[in-house]
């Protein structure tokens, strides 16, 4: 049996969905995974990303970590010497 708080959440996130113009069924608890994936990938300190999240231990909240296709392509220009190097080496 859902607990009757569930309901009222899903219809707010519907309504909150909706009125953003993000399509499709979500949930509370896939807009808190996306909200940790987008500030990991943006570089925000994991401890900031737990409290941003309300997660209550950092184990936890790294499970959303992802990385992005730029950042694979951004460790791709590293690893074959693509970027400008920051300082001149002998």
């Amino acid at each position: 049996m859902r607990r009757p708080y569930t309901r009222t959440l899903t219809k707010t996130i519907a309504k909150l969905c909706a009125s953003a113009g993000i399509e499709g069924f979500k949930t509370n608890h896939s807009l808190r995974a996306t909200t940790a994936t987008r500030l990991y990938q943006s570089g925000v300190d994991e401890q900031l990303v737990m409290e941003r999240t309300g997660h209550r231990s950092l184990e936890g909240v790294r499970n959303y970590k992802r990385t992005s296709s730029q950042q694979k392509e951004a460790l791709s220009d590293i690893l074959y010497n693509k970027i400008p190097r920051l300082c001149n080496s002998k």
